[in-house]
C-alpha cells in the first residue's frame, strides 16, 4: 500500500491552464471573480486527497493570486 497520493503532472499543468483563463477573463470583466474562487476551492479540495503541500503556493504564484510578502514590504510607502 503506498504511503502517499501524488497528483499527476498534467492534472496539475490542465488546472494551471483554466485557473489562469479564469483570471484572465476575470480581469477582462467576462465572468464574475466568485467563479474564479470557486473553482480556485474546487481545485485545492480535489487535490487535499493527495500530497499537495508544495504544490499550491507556487501555483498561486504563476497565475498571479498570491502575493509575495517580500514585495510588499519592499514597496517605498509616502508619509
Amino acid at each position: 500500500m503506498p504511503d502517499h497520493v501524488r497528483v499527476r503532472r498534467t492534472g496539475v499543468a490542465r488546472a494551471e491552464r483554466r485557473l489562469l483563463s479564469m483570471v484572465v477573463d476575470a480581469e477582462r470583466g467576462l465572468i464574475d471573480p466568485s467563479e474564479v474562487w470557486a473553482s480556485l476551492r474546487a481545485t485545492f479540495a480535489h487535490w487535499s486527497h493527495a500530497d499537495t503541500w508544495r504544490l499550491k503556493g507556487p501555483l498561486l504564484r504563476r497565475i498571479g493570486l498570491y502575493a509575495d510578502p517580500a514585495e510588499f514590504l519592499s514597496i517605498d510607502r509616502e508619509a
